[in-house]
């Protein structure tokens, strides 16, 4: 009895021993008995998000310096694609980098006019319109923060800020006939509901603006040294995306990452 006693206490002190020493970042591979090997801190990764945007503005639109109209309010789909390194410091905590571009889609409105107009039977009608403010911009983006684990487990919160430096932009201005049904633009020799106004470059875009990046992540060992994170972020730019007036956007984005150990 007493060996069955004995037996019984090593293999219970073996199973509380060996998890808090083989913890590391809690990945279990299968190890190759052949070789000596060790629990990688560093990782290097691929990292791919989407999202969609609200966005908030108080933009002044001019069409050959004259102003048109003033966009209060949108929506938008930004991308961004980042090569990410971290740095475990302690089995729950890591620092990280990334360098990466991203493309911010938006489609911006602001009220028309409600003006009389003649309809091509020769007939005045109120018309009812809205401007639209098609805008496309592309950063350079570099980032910097940490992440640590949740209770114990795959799952982590990270933290980082982000600075989007602007390499280009596109913008294009159409008027959309919002009332009545019936009534369209003869525009370009087509009926239309929406016709182009202008197209230019959008020189309202700032050259550089910072945001932090709050993000729910979960990690899933793959094969050995391969780790793939889902991850859910949540963005609201700390300075505006204008060079005059006010523009930011709430962000939520969904993604992956792809890391491996070095």
């Amino acid at each position: 009895m007493r060996m069955w006693h004995g037996i019984l206490m090593v293999f219970a002190c073996t199973w509380l021993l060996i998890p808090q020493c083989a913890k590391a970042q809690g990945y279990e591979w299968e190890w190759s008995p052949r070789q000596p090997q060790h629990m990688p801190t560093r990782y290097v990764g691929l990292e791919a998000v989407a999202g969609y945007a609200l966005q908030q503005s108080d933009l002044l639109y001019s069409e050959l310096t004259l102003p048109c109209c003033s966009f209060t309010g949108g929506r938008g789909i930004p991308f961004s694609f980042a090569l990410q390194a971290e740095q475990w410091i302690e089995p729950w905590l890591a620092i990280t980098a990334a360098l990466g571009a991203s493309y911010q889609q938006s489609w911006l409105v602001a009220e028309g006019d409600t003006l009389p107009r003649i309809s091509p039977d020769n007939v005045v009608r109120m018309v009812i319109t809205e401007w639209q403010l098609d805008a496309s911009v592309s950063y350079l983006t570099l980032s910097g923060g940490a992440r640590a684990r949740l209770f114990n487990t795959h799952a982590a919160v990270g933290l980082q800020v982000r600075g989007s430096f602007a390499l280009s932009s596109k913008a294009k201005l159409a008027e959309k006939i919002l009332a009545p049904d019936d009534f369209y633009f003869q525009y370009q020799g087509q009926t239309t509901k929406m016709r182009d106004v202008d197209s230019s470059t959008f020189a309202q875009r700032s050259s550089f603006y910072v945001e932090p990046v709050l993000s729910l992540q979960y990690d899933v060992p793959l094969s050995t040294g391969y780790v793939l994170t889902p991850l859910m972020q949540f963005s609201v730019p700390l300075t505006s995306l204008a060079a005059t007036g006010t523009w930011r956007y709430y962000s939520v984005g969904f993604g992956v990452r792809l890391s491996r150990g070095m």
